[in-house]
């Protein structure tokens, strides 16, 4: 095997369990502009969800003080994100704190300290300035520095997986790496670099205390669109990955927090390390989960990293954690983190409606009863101009759906003005109607009178209309009588549920574009109760073409010989042979297949046992007849010059005294380079 130049990236980890990590930020700027350092930060608390992100403002430093030492002790490895400009409410400036700032505290306890913009720790008032020596002292590094090396920087194979979005380009003040040789310090992760010794975005770490300390473009508005998704997609897909316990289970499905969970999900997760067998609770109580009681016990022991726990109830918020337990001779257990989720709602409301009604009054006319006006937290005030009011009594109104769907619920909001109580607009007595095609009525059997508002603010829905899974398009109310003496009927605010019958979340997902001729189409989540599933494809979405009938929800599209630069539509039919009707029209979704065939994806090579660029494309490493290398004397793909995308494959050729130089790949199985219109 080849010798190849490696960036190390080693996650170490300083606590025996898990913790809430926390992150702050200060926006403080230094070197770019304050308006595009607050820009950038909102995007990294748009994006960092999993864990609470607090953004402290130049006015705002004396909370970020506390918030220091709050998290100074506190077990966890914190992160606290730097704009350049570091404030001297955490180190004071003239750098007269040699080692007990509450900035170097922090630091020495374990938690990350990392810097977009200027130089690090360089501190500027009215009291003096830190300069070079705050990075000297924060890093007890006589001499160590930050200045310009004068080499743009390439992307390294470990960023393609970490931060995507990260691309090769310059840097003014980027880590020295020769200059932490023989000290405390050293590089845990590099996300580009110079070919030598100089690295930004790069992360070190302290061996002896476990700080880290991380650069993000020490630049000024250059790449300043960068910072914040680079920032956060670390964040996301390393740091809060890899600073934690590594004893503790992790990757949970579903996601942690996660709702609208199919239910009949089944739970799994990522080992922790030198794990024998995992203890799993899991139960709708938290308490009864965290304490890991005997009753919400459901895998004792288990060899597997997934565990089917039964179909779920709907709308049921579950919690549960995996206790990982170590082999012989010691069995130690480390308790796991309590997750939770949501299941799938029952029904979901219907959005696509239209509105009339027999007559109205005034500007409170029949879409008020559909639009959300007068509405908070699901929760009606008292304005008549956001209710319906009818021009008289017996009146109707009837609502029209985009589609037939199976209806399970209507929530009636009824009128709810401030002398509701006395005059009582609210309708009464009503007959409510449903029909497929908006001629032929059906009525609904069991409605009795509607409720009464109250008449106040914040009033919630008092009436529950059961539907019973009736097929309809259409539903018409017809109100006989209202609650009082009101010559009038009034509505304030309707909702109608619906079984999801439907098959949801295509792959490709509607309106992609640049897809692979042979993708396979799939989707999410299949219609309630749904047997099989009709898909139907076509270039006209007027006129689609059964494909294929599936029992799963995917279909394979090579016989179908997708053609390129070609955009098809495409719908799922849900069969159920029990329920009526036995077929649901799904929703016509779209794609538009690439240009071209990928024949070699070089962004799929990653520096790694079996992925790596040389291991596939055969070159002369070990044949003086044959001069190439693949990949160049590293064997790593190419960062800076591309055609398209973030890789490419670098060839030396000529090398020693060969005749030749080339470099070759076989593929497993013969390609047909002559289909999809080619």
């Amino acid at each position: 095997m080849k010798k190849l130049l490696m960036l190390a990236v080693i996650a170490t980890l300083f606590s025996s369990t898990a913790i809430a990590i926390d992150i702050a930020i200060s926006t403080r700027a230094g070197w770019w502009a304050q308006g595009n350092a607050d820009r950038e930060m909102q995007e990294v608390v748009d994006m960092v969800t999993a864990v609470d992100v607090q953004t402290f403002t130049p006015a705002t430093e004396d909370a970020l003080a506390a918030w220091v030492v709050a998290h100074t002790g506190d077990g966890a490895s914190d992160l606290l994100i730097m704009n350049g400009q570091f404030p001297d409410t955490i180190y004071a400036p003239g750098n007269s704190q040699a080692d007990d700032s509450l900035a170097e505290l922090f630091l020495d306890d374990g938690n990350c300290i990392i810097n977009t913009g200027d130089y690090m720790f360089y501190v500027v008032n009215g009291a003096g300035t830190n300069a070079t020596g705050g990075l000297q002292t924060m890093m007890d590094i006589p001499g160590v520095t930050m200045w310009d090396l004068g080499a743009a920087m390439v992307v390294t194979p470990e960023a393609a997986e970490i931060t995507p979005s990260l691309v090769g380009g310059p840097i003014t003040r980027p880590w020295h790496l020769d200059q932490l040789e023989g000290t405390d310090w050293e590089p845990e992760l590099i996300l580009r670099s110079d070919g030598g010794v100089g690295a930004d975005p790069a992360i070190i770490i302290n061996r002896v205390t476990g700080g880290r300390l991380g650069t993000f473009f020490q630049i000024a508005d250059a790449e300043m669109d960068l910072r914040g998704e680079v920032i956060s997609e670390w964040i996301n897909n390393w740091y809060l990955k890899n600073v934690s316990d590594p004893s503790l289970a992790g990757d949970p499905n579903p996601d942690d927090e996660a709702v609208d969970v199919f239910r009949d999900e089944a739970l799994s997760w990522s080992p922790g390390q030198f794990v024998a067998t995992h203890n799993v609770y899991f139960g709708n109580s938290f308490d009864d989960v965290n304490a890991a009681d005997a009753s919400v016990q459901v895998g004792d022991g288990l060899g597997t990293t997934g565990l089917d726990v039964g179909r779920l109830d709907f709308g049921q918020s579950y919690f549960w954690r995996v206790d990982e337990v170590n082999g012989a001779p010691d069995f130690t257990v480390y308790n796991g983190n309590v997750w939770s989720f949501e299941v799938e709602p029952f029904s979901i409301p219907v959005s696509g409606i239209t509105v009339t009604a027999s007559s109205s009054f005034g500007e409170s006319g029949p879409e008020k009863t559909i639009d959300g006006s007068g509405m908070a937290d699901d929760l009606h005030g008292v304005g008549a101009a956001d209710m319906w009011i009818s021009g008289g009594v017996p009146a109707t109104i009837e609502y029209a759906f985009d589609r037939a769907y199976r209806l399970h619920e209507l929530w009636i909001w009824n009128s709810n003005q401030l002398i509701e109580s006395f005059v009582g607009f609210g309708a009464k007595d009503v007959v409510i109607e449903h029909s497929l095609d908006g001629e032929n009525w059906t009525v609904l059997d069991g409605v009795g009178p509607l409720a009464q508002a109250t008449g106040t603010d914040g009033y919630a829905h008092n009436s529950t209309i059961d539907f019973g899974g009736a097929t309809a398009q259409h539903v018409r109310l017809t109100v006989n009588s209202v609650q009082g003496i009101a010559p009038q009927a009034s509505l304030s605010e309707v909702r109608f549920y619906y079984v999801p019958t439907f098959a949801t979340r295509p792959n490709p997902a509607s309106g992609a574009t640049d897809v692979a001729p042979d993708t396979s189409l799939s989707w999410g989540r299949n219609g309630r109760e749904a047997d099989r599933h009709e898909v139907l494809i076509g270039s006209d979405p007027e006129n689609l073409s059964s494909a294929a009938t599936v029992n799963e929800s995917i279909l394979d599209t090579l016989a179908l010989d997708l053609q390129l630069s070609q955009t098809y539509h495409w719908r799922v039919d849900e069969i159920n042979d029990v329920m009526d009707p036995s077929t649901w029209e799904g929703t016509v979704w779209s794609f538009t297949t690439a240009d071209t065939i990928v024949i070699d994806d070089m962004e799929s090579y990653k520096d790694k046992e079996f992925f790596e660029i040389w291991a596939t494309w055969a070159d002369g490493f070990d044949d003086p007849a044959n001069g190439s290398l693949a990949g160049g004397a590293a064997g790593i793909p190419e960062t800076g010059i591309v055609h398209g995308g973030s890789q490419s494959l670098p060839m030396e050729y000529g090398i020693g005294a060969a005749a030749q130089s080339e470099a070759t790949r076989t593929f497993d199985a013969p390609m047909d380079w002559t289909g999809h219109g080619v």
